[in-house]
């Protein structure tokens, strides 16, 4: 499977451009241009948006005490993500995840653009 890392890797790596192929040229150029210019700013990674604390967020904000510590066990251990899953869907409060776990994205979003000095709108 073809990806983009290893044109990152070049330009990272300040590699001669001769030692990739033809068809590599305008990826390795177009990669160079955006990590090194101040027009590009690099999004937020898998790593900033920690997924585990949305899910501890969420059931340490349930009222209902059972369902707290029920969520709480699911995402500790083994197969947390799907163990969390199960148990929203069983207990039925898809929507009520569905809307928390929005609203903390979007607060991350609204984070990275305030961080970057970007105006925005809420929608």
């Amino acid at each position: 499977m073809y990806t983009r890392g290893e044109e990152i890797r070049a330009v990272e790596g300040d590699r001669d451009l001769e030692e990739y192929p033809d068809w590599q040229h305008d990826d390795i150029r177009q990669d160079d241009e955006i990590l090194n210019s101040e027009d590009w700013l690099e999004l937020p990674t898998t790593y900033d948006i920690h997924e585990w604390e949305i899910m501890r967020d969420f059931s340490d904000a349930v009222d209902d005490e059972r369902l707290r510590n029920e969520l709480l066990d699911a995402i500790h251990g083994k197969g947390a993500f799907r163990h969390f899953k199960d148990t929203i869907h069983s207990r039925g409060i898809e929507a009520d995840w569905r809307r928390f776990h929005d609203a903390a994205l979007a607060a991350i979003a609204r984070g990275w653009l305030e961080r970057n000095e970007i105006a925005y709108t809420e929608a």
